[in-house]
């Protein structure tokens, strides 16, 4: 899909786009800002985790136990996927380190992925900016537009000199 992404903004001609993005989509934001920084200005993610391990305990092992040999299923798929990816190769902390792009990274503090995880994705990036919302599960973008959208677009409106600081 990220390069499915990338192959859409070429032939839209756009190139240094604000890309938010959401759970998979905030994965598949970092992973085209790794690999194709040229097309990505900033980022603004939420629920993103770099490794299956990111997930709470709990719903790793759920998923764990539902898997079949040969998922068939959209969900079944998309459980197999959760467990799957990203890979080493694909997102790392490694590969984080080295982004350029200003990155706003959201979590619910009752968030899918564990709020230590999205610490080590803020830690590992550059120029990033933490929001952690209180009383707020995964569905941050929903449940807390009201909260997010001003926000996301302070974050987005923000001109940002090249003498900015960085952590």
């Amino acid at each position: 899909m990220m390069e499915d992404t990338a192959e859409l903004l070429r032939k839209l001609k756009l190139r240094q786009v604000d890309v938010v993005g959401f759970s998979d989509g905030g994965i598949l934001a970092l992973m085209l800002a790794v690999r194709h920084p040229e097309m990505v200005r900033r980022l603004v993610i939420s629920g993103v985790n770099i490794s299956p391990e990111g997930l709470r305990p709990e719903d790793l092992e759920e998923l764990r136990a539902s898997q079949i040999p040969k998922p068939k299923t959209i969900d079944e798929k998309l459980a197999r996927l959760w467990l799957t990816s990203p890979t080493e190769e694909e997102l790392s902390l490694g590969l984080l380190s080295k982004m350029t792009q200003p990155v706003l990274v959201i979590s619910g503090d009752r968030d899918a992925i564990t709020l230590e995880h999205t610490l080590e994705i803020f830690h590992a990036l550059p120029d990033a900016e933490l929001c952690v919302l209180p009383g707020t599960d995964h569905a941050t973008f929903s449940g807390r537009s009201e909260w997010l959208n001003p926000i996301i677009s302070s974050f987005l409106d923000r001109v940002r000199s090249a003498t900015s600081t960085t952590r």
